[in-house]
């Protein structure tokens, strides 16, 4: 997904990127380990991409029910 629309963007200098999470992403403890555990770290690839991808242009947002 994300890393292979980033390699078409990077020469271009611009681009976005749009990620779904879920509440389960920030509060966890009520669904399965696993379930939270995939949302929390999604929430947290988005965070990471806007560091590194903002310099570059590229806009990297998340759509989420809880924030």
């Amino acid at each position: 997904g994300m890393k292979h629309a980033v390699r078409v963007m990077i020469p271009s200098q611009h681009g976005s990127i749009v990620a779904m999470a879920s509440i389960y992403g920030c509060i966890g403890g009520v669904a399965s380990q696993a379930y939270t555990s995939s949302k929390h770290n999604i929430v947290e690839l988005v965070r990471n991409a806007v560091v590194e991808l903002g310099p570059l242009r590229i806009r990297v947002n998340i759509v989420s029910p809880y924030e």
